[in-house]
């Protein structure tokens, strides 16, 4: 477990993962003193960007030479799909219509990083690219709900990344990650990359 190629790379950049819970979007969301708006705007972000990572996911299931690493990478598109309802709801209730969302520069920047990697390079660089995202919401979806004494307009939010689906769902992702991976400098710095994006994407929607 000590020597596995996602724990090193997560642990080797968890600081960014640290510097991302204690932004104050992050923190509204766990209080639930979040304003709305931004709250609204992150969704729209984020579906928009969840849209282009269920495509990376489907040129994984293309780009993979052996069946047991397609069917994870389908199922982890199916993970996005069901991911995509939550917005769907927000969506609903804020009356947003996400069809008409226009990606901010953040969004653009992480997107073109990821579909970039996905038909570059080999199997470990795209696992690199997109392991991230999916570790770093677990970890900051953990750690609000050590926090979540009482239900906030939030809590659905917090809870989806805290659960046990989600978290099979990153140990699928970061099982591929150690499979395809020659824990390689170059893979190492599209991880860290894609860890920098996150703080990027919350920030945009905070400022």
């Amino acid at each position: 477990m000590e020597n596995l190629i996602s724990k090193l790379m997560w642990d080797e950049f968890k600081h960014i993962g640290d510097k991302c819970l204690q932004h104050p979007f992050l923190q509204g969301i766990s209080t639930g003193d979040l304003d709305v708006d931004k709250y609204i705007n992150f969704i729209g972000q984020d579906a928009f960007f969840l849209d282009v990572f269920a495509r990376v996911y489907a040129i994984g299931v293309f780009r993979s030479t052996d069946v047991y690493t397609r069917d994870l990478f389908h199922n982890l598109q199916c993970g996005v799909f069901e991911e995509l309802k939550l917005h769907k709801e927000v969506a609903e209730k804020y009356k947003i219509n996400l069809k008409l969302i226009k990606p901010l520069d953040a969004t653009n920047s992480y997107t073109e990083f990821l579909l970039s990697n996905s038909i570059k390079g080999t199997l470990g660089d795209l696992l690199a690219a997109i392991t991230p995202c999916m570790r770093l919401y677990l970890f900051l979806g953990t750690e609000l709900s050590k926090s979540l004494f009482q239900e906030n307009q939030y809590s659905d939010w917090i809870k989806s990344y805290s659960s046990s689906e989600y978290m099979d769902l990153v140990n699928s992702v970061e099982g591929l990650l150690n499979k395809h991976s020659n824990n390689s400098n170059q893979e190492k710095q599209k991880y860290k990359r894609a860890m920098n994006l996150e703080y990027d994407f919350f920030d945009q929607v905070w400022n």
